[in-house]
């Protein structure tokens, strides 16, 4: 594996010495993966009359929580690997990162900006949806030269062979990257027809979360006792969700139901805040 990218030698500028600096493969395509993502979604913000202003400053706060949240799920799962050295915990280059940790804190802190600013909800979110997939994509090349989140042993000719690893593995981080540029190419094909607000953002959540069910199949992580790991069972759940949010959607009707007690006093108190 390349955990190293680039190594640039030692040089002196003025009076200082300077370096080694090191280029971390895995940092550089997830940097790389979040400036695509940016660059696509400002453009398609344009277009939906969307200030790319709001892209910007979602993806700051959203790459800020988004490793906060991956990375404490991650430490939290594997807390006996970090107890005795707590200070590794801050060492992200050297990977460790659970995707939906980071994910549903980003998300919370998207839904809250785009309320605080009165953006359409699903119109932005179908602006973000595939640049979402496309940065994902982007980023997993970065797992593989790190040499992290690899999968089961196989015969298979494409088996790869991982550093203090016994045997060749599937290179589940390459089958993340092949699945989601095809989820990535639907969703823009879905985006170019869209007939209503939230249909790519609902397919998003359906075939997005399918993509990661099948190769999380071949990673080599614990299961639950149906045989699942944490992430199966998330994409089960968004799964769900997604179909149910896009029926909802595309019928005209809100994402809950009218006749939800919850809802109806949630929304009754911030009609009496308003008129405060």
């Amino acid at each position: 594996m390349y955990p190293k990218l680039l190594t640039i030698p030692q040089f002196q500028f003025l009076k200082y010495k300077i370096g080694p600096i090191v280029i971390y493969s895995w940092g550089t395509f997830v940097a790389l993966g979040f400036l695509i993502g940016i660059l696509l979604a400002m453009r398609w913000a344009k277009k939906e009359n969307i200030d790319p202003d709001h892209v910007l400053n979602v993806a700051v706060w959203s790459i800020i929580s988004s490793i906060i949240g991956a990375r404490a799920v991650y430490v939290i799962k594997y807390w006996n690997a970090y107890k005795t050295n707590p200070i590794t915990i801050l060492h992200l280059w050297d990977g460790g990162l659970i995707f939906f940790g980071g994910f549903f804190v980003a998300l919370i802190v998207v839904l809250l900006y785009i309320r605080k600013y009165k953006i359409d909800y699903w119109k932005f979110l179908d602006i973000l949806a595939p640049a979402v997939t496309i940065g994902s994509a982007i980023g997993r090349i970065g797992c593989f030269l790190n040499g992290c989140c690899y999968g089961y042993e196989t015969p298979l000719l494409w088996g790869v062979k991982f550093p203090n690893v016994y045997g060749y593995r599937h290179a589940t981080e390459l089958y993340y990257t092949v699945a989601f540029l095809i989820v990535f190419i639907y969703l823009l094909r879905v985006k170019s027809r869209k007939t209503f607000d939230g249909e790519v953002a609902t397919n998003f959540f359906i075939y997005y979360s399918f993509a990661f069910f099948i190769v999380e199949i071949f990673r080599d992580n614990p299961r639950n006792f149906l045989y699942l790991t944490g992430s199966q069972t998330v994409s089960l759940l968004l799964i769900a969700f997604g179909i149910y949010a896009y029926r909802r959607r595309k019928a005209g009707r809100p994402i809950i139901p009218e006749q939800c007690l919850f809802w109806k006093v949630m929304t009754t108190k911030l009609k009496v805040s308003k008129k405060r």
